[in-house]
C-alpha cells in the first residue's frame, strides 16, 4: 500500500506526502501535519502507546482507518470450519473507541458507504468465474496456515454450495461478513 500512496501522490502532484514504514511503538522522529493508519490497530498490543506516538507525530490530524468486522476476521466461518474452533477474535472499533476516550480524546467517527467508490462512482466487486478459482479465492489471506492449504481446499470444495452462490456476475462468497469502512479522526489541538 505504501508504493501506491507514493505513486498516488506523485501522479496528484502532491509533493509534501511521504509514507514512514517503522515501528510506530518506538519514537522515530517523525511529525506531519496529518498521521494516517490503516487496518494495524488490530494487531497492536499497546494500543495507548501506539496512539501516543501517533499524535505526537500528527501537527493537525490523526485519521485511524478500519473495518467495522475487523480484516482479519472476515474469514472466521471458513476457519471454523477447516480448524474445528472459533478464530480468536481481534479487537476493532468498539474496543478502540473506550481506550481513546480515557485518553480524553473524542473522535468522530465515520462509517463510509458500503462498497467501494471512485469520483463517487461505486466500483462492483468481481466475482470468480469458475469454481476453481472461486476455492483459491477462499483460500487467500492470512486465515489459514500455508501447511494446511490441502485441508482447506478439501473442506473449501466439500462445503463448496454452502459457502457460494453462483450468479451471472460469478461465484458470490456467502461467508463475508458485511462490513464497512470505519474512519476515526480528531485534530492533535484538541488532545491533552
Amino acid at each position: 500500500m505504501g508504493i501506491e500512496f507514493i505513486e498516488s501522490a506523485d501522479e496528484a502532484g502532491i509533493k509534501n506526502a511521504s509514507n514512514v514504514r517503522a515501528n510506530w511503538l518506538e519514537p522515530h522522529g517523525v511529525v506531519g501535519d496529518v498521521v494516517h493508519a490503516a487496518n494495524v490497530t488490530y494487531f497492536v498490543r499497546n494500543i495507548g502507546v501506539f496512539i501516543e506516538r501517533l499524535v505526537s507525530a500528527a501537527r493537525r490530524r490523526v485519521i485511524l482507518s478500519m473495518y467495522s468486522a475487523p480484516n482479519p476476521m472476515h474469514n472466521a466461518k471458513l476457519f471454523q470450519m477447516v480448524y474445528g474452533e472459533d478464530q480468536s477474535t481481534v479487537p476493532g472499533h468498539t474496543q478502540l473507541l473506550p481506550v481513546l476516550w480515557e485518553m480524553n480524546i473524542l473522535p468522530d467517527v465515520r462509517f463510509m458507504p458500503q462498497g467501494i467508490h471512485f469520483d463517487g462512482i461505486e466500483q462492483l466487486p468481481a466475482f470468480p468465474k469458475t469454481k476453481e478459482d472461486a476455492v483459491k479465492m477462499a483460500l487467500a489471506g492470512i486465515w489459514l496456515a500455508s501447511h494446511h492449504r490441502d485441508r482447506g481446499g478439501m473442506v473449501i470444495r466439500e462445503q463448496f454450495d454452502n459457502l457460494f452462490e453462483e450468479s451471472v456476475d460469478g461465484f458470490m462468497p456467502l461467508w463475508l461478513p458485511e462490513a464497512r469502512q470505519v474512519l476515526i479522526t480528531w485534530e492533535t489541538s484538541e488532545t491533552w
